[in-house]
């Protein structure tokens, strides 16, 4: 054993052997006592108090559980619990917007279980959030559904409606169309009972999004323009950053590409202005996309890289597959087929990894062109026909059919029928 391990091994022993012999009255006293000095030490500086939120939701939770039953009253337990709820909610937000999502969960299951019964529905969905995030989506659904049964049983309207909402957008974006619908009315229904017009307003954003995602482009439009109305009377910059990115993909899709790429630029300016790196990351990606679709390929990769820098330093990995499942789209474009293979394989695991059905779907049909550019026929058009499957499952219909022209001309030039086709 190195000298310096040796060292830090005894350490721990000995601190742990002290800490044993301390009697468990005396241990409460000192961790209540730490908790002190940390937050005078912190003082009025809220940062310092947010950087520490998770070592005194430790220190109250051992004052808890080190008070002696002697000494045990229900006033000193309620005191530390609440102490304990309130440190965990801010180190929760705290690892949430530094992107340290295991970290969020942990800390929001862990508030689940000592806050009160509003609170607790709160933190079981924001777990369930960060479990979205790390792609465990059957996790994700399961605590998305004991979020809503809980808040239901409070009467906590607020978190209902939030629950329906994230339980629509998960199954939005793993492919289950049907029920993302049903969802969506049923969580602007909530928000609406619970008078919550900034939850109204995201609800129809993502509603748009989704109207989007299966080319229903008359319906994406009408939300969108109904979320954004909502959202300039609101005041909630943060939130018409994100809407307006859904709506520039609208004129993208109807080829206003002038109208489309300055309203992703506008887009661009807010979310930079309010500091949200994740959706940054969204519209540099679509802004990319259309410069993609439009033969600017060199403004298109300096902007799906630097979206694909963002995806990595806050942790997304849905959004990184997507990234690059566009980014080998420009590399096939511009001839660099061996770079655009390894750029799309990577893409697709990771739509696997997350359950992204869509996207899967949308970027086997793209693989198939670069196979075709290699003469590997054969997995060509197994890439096709697995992507229009994919499709058709989640109701994309109107993405399959734009894609259908261009790729029968594609399989055509390479002296094939497009498989499918009578």
């Amino acid at each position: 054993m190195h000298a310096e391990v040796a060292y830090l091994f005894r350490h721990a022993v000995v601190r742990d052997a002290a800490y044993d012999l301390q009697p468990a009255s005396r241990r409460a006293v000192l961790h209540e006592l730490t908790i002190a000095i940390i937050e005078e030490l912190c003082g009025a500086d809220e940062k310092a108090l947010d950087a520490m939120a998770l070592e005194l939701a430790n220190h109250a939770a051992r004052a808890r559980a080190d008070m002696p039953d002697a000494t045990r009253n229900l006033a000193a337990v309620k005191r530390l619990a609440q102490r304990e709820a309130n440190y965990l909610n801010r180190a929760a937000l705290h690892a949430e917007a530094n992107y340290r999502h295991l970290e969020a969960e942990r800390c929001w299951r862990r508030l689940a279980e000592v806050a009160e019964p509003n609170e607790a529905a709160n933190a079981t969905y924001r777990a369930g959030g960060m479990c979205f995030r790390l792609g465990r989506v059957a996790e994700a659904e399961r605590l998305h559904h004991e979020a809503l049964h809980a808040a239901q049983s409070v009467g906590h309207s607020r978190v209902e409606a939030v629950a329906l909402s994230g339980l629509a957008s998960l199954y939005r974006q793993t492919g289950r169309s049907t029920e993302a619908e049903r969802f969506f009315e049923l969580a602007f229904e909530a928000h609406s009972r619970a008078g919550d017009a900034v939850g109204e307003s995201i609800t129809l954003t993502n509603q748009a999004n989704f109207y989007l995602g299966l080319g229903r482009m008359p319906e994406a439009k009408a939300a969108f323009e109904r979320a954004l109305a909502k959202l300039e009377a609101l005041q909630q910059r943060r939130s018409i950053g994100i809407a307006l990115n859904g709506y520039s993909s609208v004129l993208h899709h109807t080829q206003k590409l002038e109208e489309a790429e300055a309203t992703y630029k506008r887009a661009l300016a807010i979310l930079r202005e309010v500091g949200d790196r994740m959706y940054e990351g969204v519209v540099l990606g679509n802004l990319g996309f259309l410069y993609t679709s439009t033969a600017r390929h060199t403004e298109a990769e300096e902007a799906i890289l630097a979206a694909l820098a963002i995806a990595r330093d806050v942790n997304d990995q849905r959004l990184e597959a997507v990234l690059r499942g566009n980014l080998a789209i420009t590399l096939r474009e511009t001839e660099r087929l061996d770079a655009a293979m390894a750029s799309m394989q990577r893409a697709l695991e990771l739509h696997r990894e997350t359950a992204n059905l869509h996207f899967e779907g949308m970027h086997l049909c793209e693989h198939a062109h670069t196979l075709l550019k290699l003469g590997r026929i054969d997995e060509a058009g197994a890439a096709w026909q697995q992507g229009a499957a994919i499709l058709r499952k989640v109701g994309d219909a109107n993405g399959l059919a734009q894609r259908m022209p261009a790729a029968r001309e594609a399989f055509r030039r390479a002296g094939q029928e497009m498989p499918g086709d009578a």
